[in-house]
């Protein structure tokens, strides 16, 4: 897997900042909005969660809103 380079040329020297394969019964975890893609050469079952508490809800909420698309003026104003 690789960049277009043909639609974006920029990104044709681009390397990954880390590679690696998972091994049955291992964990990564990485820092929030880190992107990341995965692939998966053999059948697989994950768990993914992203931790959403008091202190954060409204920034995950936002960040969700805003890449979604969604105006807040669509929405119920109780929403949270």
């Amino acid at each position: 897997f690789g960049p277009d380079a043909e639609r974006f040329p920029a990104a044709a020297g681009v390397k990954p900042l880390l590679e690696l394969v998972q091994e049955p019964g291992q964990v990564i975890i990485f820092p929030a909005h880190y992107f990341h893609q995965t692939y998966h050469y053999d059948p697989t079952i994950a768990v993914a969660s992203q931790l959403m508490n008091e202190g954060c809800r409204a920034r995950v909420l936002n960040h969700v809103l805003d890449f979604a698309g969604t105006e807040r003026s669509s929405l119920p104003r109780d929403l949270w």
